[in-house]
C-alpha cells in the first residue's frame, strides 16, 4: 500500500490518503496524481509511505527512481518532499535519512 501524508506550511497534517494498493512486490505510483492531490489540498509538504510486506524495508530500484521523479516534480512546485518511508514487519527505512532525497531546510 502507498500512502500520501499532506502537510500545511506549519507541517501540520491536512490529509492522509491511500494512493494505491499493490501486490506483494509492487505498488503503482503516479507523480501526476500525487501532484494534483497536493495542489488540490494546498499542501506545502508531503511524506510518502509504503510497505514491504515480506523482507527488509530496503528500497528497490523502482522505489528509488519513483522517489527521484516525485521529488523533482514537487520541488519545481515549491512543495517540500520531506520523506519516503518504507515499512517492513518490524523496521522502517527513511529515504531522506539514507540520502535518497536531497537535504532541505524545514
Amino acid at each position: 500500500m502507498l500512502y500520501l501524508l499532506m502537510l500545511d506550511k506549519n507541517y501540520r497534517a491536512i490529509d492522509c490518503m491511500l494512493l494505491s494498493k499493490g501486490v506483494s512486490n509492487k505498488v503503482m505510483t503516479d507523480a501526476g496524481r500525487i501532484t494534483l492531490e497536493l495542489l488540490s489540498k494546498r499542501a506545502a509538504a508531503a511524506i510518502m509511505a509504503h510497505n514491504h510486506p515480506v523482507g527488509l524495508p530496503t528500497p528497490s530500484s523502482g522505489d528509488v527512481s519513483a522517489t527521484k521523479i516525485i521529488e523533482s516534480s514537487l520541488t519545481k512546485l515549491g512543495i517540500v518532499f520531506m520523506d519516503h518511508l518504507i515499512f517492513s514487519t518490524n523496521r522502517c527505512y527513511s529515504m531522506r535519512k539514507n540520502n535518497f532525497i536531497s537535504p532541505s531546510e524545514w
